[in-house]
């Protein structure tokens, strides 16, 4: 469409929202739709290309194109490897990941740069916590809790880099939110989302580069 590239975690918080988030926080539930027979692989994938190419538009303020102009066999062919995994065999890991994932939004507790400098200037003080978060596509509220624990512990790293301390060593509180009001807190925080194709690396880069935009380094 010859548009500017969106950041990875705008575009990812796009997707999100249009696959997963439920209808009552203004999502699309699209993914929902098609694994319940609502609507064919085809439609979802046309859906997704449609949505995607208005929001690129409207992001770049410029005027939508006719998908005439930019729709290709070969495009079409890798939305359908993005969203259900077809060049990956249906009896991998990946593809039962893939199909079986649902949202969780992992929640958790830590001590920033700024709280930890201030102890060091007023060590009578009880060190200060923060809280984090980050949508997770998981198979169960279990390898949620255990994929966010990861996301924590290299987000830490992440954001201390030389002077990190160990997350999961820290006895920090983590869990699994359910709340409707803090998951449309999350959704308009456009909180990162970290998918079975993406890297726990990587999500708590893109967590900690979220926590720094936010004012909580010093």
């Amino acid at each position: 469409m010859g548009l500017p590239r969106p950041a990875l975690s705008v575009l990812r918080s796009f997707l999100f929202r249009l696959l997963y988030q439920p209808q009552r926080l203004r999502g699309k539930e699209a993914w929902d739709s098609y694994c319940t027979g609502l609507i064919t692989a085809a439609e979802l994938r046309n859906l997704v290309m449609a949505h995607l190419a208005t929001w690129a538009s409207d992001l770049a303020s410029a005027p939508e194109p006719s998908s005439t102009q930019w729709t290709t066999p070969e495009l079409e062919e890798a939305f359908e490897v993005a969203l259900f995994a077809a060049l990956v065999p249906a009896a991998s890991p990946t593809a039962s990941a893939l199909n079986t994932a649902r949202a969780y939004l992992f929640c958790f507790g830590y001590s920033s740069p700024s709280e930890i400098h201030r102890q060091t200037q007023f060590p009578d003080e009880d060190l200060g916590e923060s809280s984090q978060m980050v949508f997770v596509l998981a198979e169960s509220e279990e390898s949620a809790l255990e994929c966010g624990r990861a996301v924590a512990e290299d987000f830490v790293q992440a954001l201390f880099r030389e002077k990190a301390y160990s997350w999961l060593e820290s006895g920090f509180a983590s869990w699994i939110e359910s709340k409707p009001d803090v998951l449309q807190h999350a959704f308009d925080l456009e909180t990162p989302v970290l998918t079975p194709a993406s890297g726990l690396r990587e999500t708590a880069v893109a967590l900690a580069q979220h926590d720094a935009a936010s004012g909580k380094r010093p």
